[in-house]
């Protein structure tokens, strides 16, 4: 039976505990909460600048010899932190993570922090039902079932373990929540910075070096293919040297978004979408493993996301708020899109209107739930209660000023939003484009008739690529054919076959977790060559 084919899987019956106040924090629904969410984040932003950029002992060499280690990893974001402390709890040995940035974390630590995951014991403690199969006909339906089956269940079981083991070292989500794409409240939603202070804490305290400031720019073969990846070289502070890795090489790099040339390659129309991805993120890893043989797939999959305030700078100007009921239009007031779907969707529809200029309309009780569903939105929003502006917004009593005040054509737009609502009150559904719900099929959409009216000036904004190396359900980095190279190991963003043709919400954080976790166990196992292992040219 294929993997496809596999019955609905039910969730495991796993140990509840009450979390209620003590494992699950409080969603940011008041201000005091989200006064603690910044200082924590504060908190963590000053610890991530504490970790050394070189060891001591590499920046004494002229010429830096050939050094020796078990498993080498490139990139110290979630996926090369996580690897590490699964290698070294499996009794690896001598562990090296490699980060080119002067800080650790990546997209990781950029990210919103939500991690989808099925069946886990924070959802029973919740209530909330959910199946892996669920889960499983979530991501293949977003990606158009091009994503890889084996890769997909691989997502789904290790991720979940990689989860239930982190929130039993005490890091643990503040709420659980839908996102885009998922038809369940799976997303565990995480503070980043508090995520990868303990991976790298955990790392550490096992004995796995870090350097921070060290490139990875080439993969070594061994003498023979049948041998693998010898190890890797590395370059710092001007210097270029060899490392030997005598168990395996993990990549873990994170994708191209930074990249200009790649993404003119493969997504030539995002190359004027604002880009919110880590500044290391430049193809690395994927440049590399392909000089190696390895396959790359889905490469043509990278989407923007929607909707952003204009010019964004982070994640923090993402606004979901067409979840909780605001209506997408375009500069002529007209709907284009059904605004339940996935945000790499509606981003996609975006893009194409005239100008690519688009607006979200709510009213005072869409923005008002909004605000205490969601953190992100709490905080963009939350100002118009001071009497304080926001980028972009403009609002009124009617929805004719309100039009006005934002450029819109009025009469096109009153006709379009009327309709709207007479439809969503009279069917519960609108016509145009089917939308019959507020989030993928969860929430019941309503009429937008409570003054005052806004009117939210967004753009999409590129978040990252969802593409890259072929792999195998272990994390082995796979070439044309389909086979492994020997040792050698890819996590994270920089993997392909996972999103297919799409992507839902928390995948891509998940991914991290639950290849990362996959490849440290794997590279463990693997047999330990000797120092005098070859490779092609020596040394």
């Amino acid at each position: 039976m294929s993997s496809s084919e596999r019955p609905p899987a039910r969730c495991a019956s796993l140990s509840s505990r009450n979390i209620s106040g003590k494992c699950l924090r409080r969603s940011y629904a008041d201000e005091e909460t989200a006064n603690m969410i910044r200082r924590r984040l504060l908190k963590a932003a000053l610890l991530s600048t504490s970790l050394p950029a070189v060891a001591q002992n590499n920046s004494l060499h002229e010429e830096p010899p050939a050094e020796i280690f078990d498993v080498v990893i490139a990139g110290a974001g979630a996926a090369g932190l996580t690897a590490a402390v699964m290698a070294q709890k499996a009794s690896a040995g001598r562990i090296l993570v490699l980060e080119k940035e002067p800080l650790i974390g990546g997209t990781s630590v950029l990210c919103e922090g939500n991690w989808s995951a099925s069946c886990t014991s924070i959802q029973a403690d919740l209530g909330i039902k959910d199946t892996d199969d669920a889960f499983f006909q979530d991501i293949m339906r977003a990606g158009d079932d091009k994503s890889d089956p084996d890769v997909v269940w691989a997502l789904i079981r290790s991720g979940r373990t990689a989860l239930e083991w982190l929130v039993s070292q005490g890091v643990t989500p503040y709420t659980v929540s839908v996102n885009s794409g998922l038809s369940v409240r799976r997303a565990h939603c995480f503070l980043p910075f508090e995520v990868i202070n303990f991976l790298r804490r955990r790392a550490e305290s096992l004995g796995v070096s870090i350097r921070t400031g060290s490139e990875v720019t080439k993969l070594i073969r061994a003498e023979t293919s049948e041998k693998g990846i010898w190890g890797i070289e590395v370059k710092q502070a001007g210097k270029t040297w060899k490392i030997q890795a005598r168990r395996a090489v993990i990549l873990a790099t994170g994708g191209f978004g930074r990249n200009r040339e790649m993404v003119a390659r493969y997504a030539p129309k995002l190359l004027n979408a604002p880009c919110l991805t880590a500044p290391g993120s430049t193809g690395d890893g994927i440049r590399m493993a392909a000089e190696v043989g390895a396959n790359l797939r889905d490469m043509d999959n990278l989407h923007a996301a929607y909707a952003f305030l204009s010019h964004p700078e982070s994640i923090n100007a993402m606004t979901h708020i067409f979840y909780g009921g605001a209506v997408a239009v375009n500069k002529l007031g007209r709907r284009f899109v059904d605004e339940s779907l996935d945000y790499t969707t509606i981003a996609s529809k975006a893009i194409e209107q005239p100008d690519a200029a688009t607006f979200l309309v709510f009213d005072e009780r869409v923005r008002l739930q909004q605000m205490k569903s969601r953190a992100v939105d709490r905080l963009i929003f939350s100002p118009i209660d001071k009497g304080l502006s926001v980028h972009g917004l403009a609002s009124a009593e009617t929805l004719k000023d309100a039009a006005a005040a934002a450029g819109l054509p009025v009469e096109d737009f009153i006709t379009e939003i009327e309709k709207y609502n007479n439809e969503i009150s009279a069917l519960g559904r609108e016509a145009s484009f089917g939308r019959s719900s507020l989030d993928f099929g969860i929430g019941k959409v309503i009429p937008l008739e409570v003054p005052p009216f806004y009117i939210l000036s967004v753009v999409p904004a590129f978040l990252g690529t969802y593409c890259g190396i072929a792999i195998s359900p272990k994390a082995e980095a796979l070439d044309a054919n389909g086979r492994p190279i020997p040792r050698l190991y890819a996590a994270g963003e920089v993997i392909g076959g996972l999103h297919g043709r799409g992507s839902i919400g928390g995948t891509h954080y998940a991914a991290a977790f639950a290849f990362g976790r996959l490849a440290g166990i794997e590279a463990a196992a693997q047999p330990r060559r000797n120092t005098n292992f070859g490779l092609k040219g020596g040394i």
